[in-house]
């Protein structure tokens, strides 16, 4: 029996249908699609997505069912986990690890043992001093996404560093 190749099918997208999802980005994809619907076309919620990933345009954020924290059980001050800098910059908790594991923030590790794995291949908690949140900061300011981030604890990561006096 011979397998046959997943061949993808894709329809070039029309000016109007561009101008639709352009002009209705902050909607949700599954919106969008009614309003393509409506108008005659036809098209998938990853092919939206896609389209306005391509064009540089945000979705509308997701109703979450939890809120997020407070700004206030931000801490401004390091030592930081690397989920308190998830929380602050907006990322997932990968992308922080990602970061550390580039030398592009610098952490001290500490491994929490588990009786059960004779070995870790990675420590399973990081601590991140301010320095280094600071260094990474004025290193590389384009992967911060200021959509993102949290304001107020970015705000107040650089008034200490304005009261020190430091550049």
């Amino acid at each position: 029996m011979e397998v046959q190749p997943i061949i993808k099918w894709s329809r070039a997208w029309t000016t109007q249908e561009v101008e639709i999802v352009t002009n209705h980005a902050d909607l949700s994809a599954e919106r969008i699609q009614e309003i393509l619907e409506n108008n005659d076309y036809q098209r998938t919620t990853l092919s939206i997505k896609a389209k306005l990933r391509k064009l540089g345009l945000h979705m509308a954020p997701k109703r979450r069912l939890h809120p997020r924290p407070s700004n206030n059980s931000l801490p401004t001050t390091g030592p930081f986990t690397c989920l308190e800098l998830s929380r602050a910059f907006g990322e997932p908790p990968q992308t922080i690890r990602r970061w550390i594991h580039r030398g592009w923030m610098k952490s001290q590790s500490q491994t929490i043992k588990d009786h059960t794995q004779t070995t870790q291949r990675y420590p399973t908690h990081y601590v991140i001093p301010h320095d280094s949140v600071r260094a990474f900061l004025h290193t590389w300011p384009e992967l911060i996404d200021l959509h993102k981030i949290n304001h107020p604890w970015l705000i107040g990561v650089l008034q200490q560093e304005i009261a020190r006096g430091e550049n």
